[in-house]
């Protein structure tokens, strides 16, 4: 009896041992390899990266050789993908600056018909798109100012670069800082008068740019222009006045302080 009561103790002890033993712990599953990106993915990765890059080298356009780099990058996204329209209008958007800003005919010449190229072959891609439209016709211009006003209105530009901004304006008026209605009005204010040149036109424009956009420094010296020419010297003074007190940080920053410098100009006019 004593043994048989020994051997069910140690029948009982080994149960509750082997019901309270721990699980074993299973062995770690290896980690899933990471998905690789498809080649489409990995270029339209590579493209998103370029447009970044091109719209920082924008921003600092008033720096030696930030425009030119700007317009570079955004020929390595077309190498990439020949139908992109975010690198075409960045190309117009680019060259209008470097021609606007060229202190030669040649120059505005030849950057003018890089923009106005690119332009158009933007909104080809996408005829809808308000930035190949604006920045194509801002180009468009350039080329018109650097090759001559009057061949230019000879050759029929003006009414192509009127045209084309009218419909930017039908598209989006504020676009660019008011950017449609203000070169609707510098138009009509360097437009020679037989060739259909107008500065009250002009004057209305510009009003209703700075209306859209009262930090657009561009806006207020080309109003301010504007008055002067018009022979109303005190608001001429009031625009130049504003310009030049203005902080350049709100709003278009290269712009802005491009334009602070015209508005000091235009101030020894007065």
């Amino acid at each position: 009896m004593r043994i048989a009561t020994m051997v069910a103790g140690l029948f009982i002890s080994c149960a509750l041992w082997a019901q309270g033993a721990p699980a074993e712990t299973p062995a770690a599953t290896p980690p899933a390899e990471a998905a690789q990106p498809t080649p489409e993915q990995a270029k339209a990765a590579q493209i998103a990266a370029l447009l970044k890059e091109i719209d920082q080298l924008h921003e600092a356009r008033h720096q030696a050789g930030k425009a030119e780099a700007a317009i570079d990058k955004a020929k390595e996204v077309l190498a990439l993908d020949p139908q992109n329209y975010d690198a075409q209008w960045r190309i117009a958007r680019g060259a209008f600056w470097l021609g606007d800003t060229a202190d030669n005919n040649k120059g505005k010449e030849k950057w003018g018909k890089i923009g106005w190229d690119a332009g158009k072959a933007g909104t080809q891609l996408k005829p809808e798109g308000i930035e190949a439209q604006f920045w194509g016709a801002a180009a468009l211009g350039t080329y018109a100012t650097g090759s001559g006003i009057m061949k230019a209105v000879w050759d029929g530009l003006p009414k192509q670069y009127e045209k084309w901004v009218r419909k930017a304006m039908e598209m989006n008026p504020k676009y660019a800082w008011g950017g449609p209605p203000r070169a609707l009005g510098r138009y009509y204010f360097t437009l020679p008068g037989i060739a259909g040149g107008d500065v009250k036109k002009s004057i209305k424009l510009l009003e209703e740019s700075k209306a859209l956009a009262p930090e657009a420094l561009r806006t207020r010296a080309y109003l301010g222009e504007a008055y002067i020419s018009d022979g109303d010297k005190d608001k001429a003074k009031a625009e130049l006045e504003f310009c030049v007190g203005a902080d350049p940080k709100n709003g278009d920053y290269a712009d802005n302080l491009r334009y602070q410098g015209e508005c000091k100009k235009l101030q020894g006019k007065l």
